[in-house]
């Protein structure tokens, strides 16, 4: 489901337009839902998710590169 889709389903969903007591209506409404979410959360269009994973990636890094650190710290504590 593309993007434009899922926009127009959930609109018609939030008007009251669509039966969502039918389980299909309801599954393609929450699937609509679900690409939303998805799109608000990693980006809209292509440079913007691909921004999101890059800032994604350099955060796990520095946390890679935190434990390390605390790690050989400690390691050069306890052992003389």
């Amino acid at each position: 489901m593309t993007l434009a889709e899922a926009e127009r389903i959930a609109d018609q969903a939030a008007r009251g337009r669509l039966d969502t007591t039918d389980p299909s209506i309801a599954r393609t409404v929450g699937q609509a839902n679900r690409v939303l979410v998805r799109a608000e959360t990693w980006g809209r269009d292509r440079e913007e998710r691909r921004r999101t994973a890059g800032v994604a990636m350099l955060v796990v890094a520095g946390i890679a590169l935190f434990l390390v650190g605390l790690t050989l710290a400690l390691a050069l504590t306890v052992v003389p």
